[in-house]
């Protein structure tokens, strides 16, 4: 187990296994770990590479897994009263797949909770007969674009939607972000150079970046990112300030998120949600999505 710092920079071919997990089938390491590695851990973070049996290439090992866990919030389920807590991935053959995860449960401290994409029964299985149990359910729905009439935001009177403005409504946002995910362990930890990292990535679009104004400042905001290799937009985060609910700006903001999506061309809409969360997940099948991959924390 070491420090990434940052592990892609260093190690070439650790990028090139990385990249290829998609299609090879061993699974691909969510945003915020691949963002860690890219760009050097904001907090606690190690990594553990797997070599190929009789690896004697230091400089280009034969990698064939790898397993990263992120600190101090990142990718945590439930309230551990704030000691350590880990959130782990595991990109690796299935095969592999409890060698890692027995190495990663042996050097890690305190809780953890192991992110699957897709869960599937055989993934319940090797987490149960590590003493993991099921944690959260991160549900990816989709929906096709554009929505019909009977969909189109409609916006309180007096709320104004504007584009983000970088480096102005940097403030406004975070402060909204924290009380609108003040019991989210991920979304709700965002801080300046959260953001500022985000919006270095080339992904990043002000443009796609929607906010709501009323009287009172700012009272929610849809943050869309386009995903060209699934032919969809992604409603990447939204959220409503805990004094402007109940008003309709969740459906709203989410309509109009979809809209500047399809009005780029785009045929699906996508975004992630908390399986607990069932007002979210009922507003979302009301508007056309539906889920179509559990994402899955086991917890220790």
């Amino acid at each position: 187990m070491h420090r990434p710092a940052p592990l892609l920079a260093q190690h070439p071919a650790l990028a090139a296994f990385l990249a290829a997990g998609e299609t090879s089938g061993t699974g691909t390491l969510s945003e915020h770990k691949a963002i860690d590695i890219h760009r050097g851990p904001q907090g606690p973070s190690v990594g553990l590479v797997l070599t190929a049996p009789g690896e004697r290439d230091e400089l280009e090992p034969s990698i064939v897994g790898y397993a990263h866990a992120s600190g101090h919030g990142h990718g945590l389920g439930s309230d551990h009263g704030g000691g350590s807590s880990w959130g782990l991935e595991i990109v690796a053959d299935p095969a592999l797949r409890p060698r890692l995860l027995d190495e990663a449960l042996a050097q890690l401290d305190g809780a953890v909770h192991w992110w699957v994409y897709d869960a599937q029964p055989e993934h319940d299985a090797l987490a149960a007969s590590r003493g993991l149990r099921v944690g959260r359910d991160l549900l990816k729905m989709r929906c096709p674009l554009p929505l019909p009439k009977e969909q189109k935001p409609r916006f309180p009177a007096g709320v104004r939607v504007e584009a983000f403005r970088p480096g102005i409504d940097d403030g406004a946002w975070l402060a909204v972000n924290a009380r609108s995910f003040a019991d989210h362990p991920e979304q709700g930890a965002y801080d300046q150079n959260t953001l500022e990292r985000r919006m270095a990535e080339p992904w990043f679009d002000p443009a796609g970046f929607w906010l709501a104004w009323d009287d009172g400042g700012l009272a929610g905001f849809c943050w869309t990112k386009i995903q060209p290799d699934e032919n969809a937009g992604e409603i990447y985060a939204i959220g409503v300030d805990p004094s402007r609910q109940g008003l309709g700006l969740g459906r709203a903001l989410t309509a109009a998120g979809l809209d500047s999506i399809a009005g780029q061309g785009w045929p699906w809409g996508i975004l992630y949600v908390d399986g607990a969360n069932r007002a979210a997940v009922g507003l979302y099948e009301s508007i056309g999505f539906t889920v179509i991959v559990r994402n899955r924390a086991y917890e220790r």
